[in-house]
Formats: C-alpha cells, structure tokens, sequence
C-alpha cells in the first residue's frame, strides 16, 4: 500500500488550515485537532486525496475529497453530489 503522499498530506493540510484561519481567525485554531488532521492524513492509503465511499442505497462509489470529509463531514443525501467511480 503506497499511500498518500507526504505533498498531497500537506496540501490538503494547508487548505484545511487556510479555511479554518478565515473561518475562525488565527488566534482560534485549535493546535490539537489540527495534529490530530495531520496524524490522520499520514493513515489514509488513497494517494490521490479522494475516497472511494459506496452508497448502501444506489450500490455506486463515489470519489469523495478527503479535505471535505474532515471539513464539513459527508451526509448521505450530499453524496450524489460527488462523481461516481469509473
């Protein structure tokens, strides 16, 4: 399993931070959830920064960004919104 690699963590990183920064302001981030997104990031063995997640309901897989699902969360309704896997 080759993993994501260390450039598409830290990318994905930085926009979770800029997003965060502007939403909440610098002096609000919170030090602990941004080294908790790190060590997860380290663990996700999709290279590309998409997720293969699979709907129960229509049996299609989808390429969710990894960055929205620690961004915002992914509901089942919103998954249609994503393309489906080839």
């Amino acid at each position: 399993m080759s993993g994501m690699s260390k450039e598409m963590q830290d990318k994905i990183y930085d926009e979770i931070v800029a997003e965060w920064t502007e939403k909440y302001g610098v002096e609000n981030l919170d030090k602990v959830k941004l080294d908790t997104v790190r060590k997860a990031l380290a663990y996700i063995p999709d290279a590309d920064g998409l997720k293969c997640v699979s709907s129960v309901e229509t049996g299609k897989t989808h390429l969710v960004p990894v960055k929205d699902i620690i961004m915002k969360g992914l509901k089942g309704d919103e998954l249609e919104t994503y393309p489906v896997e080839d």
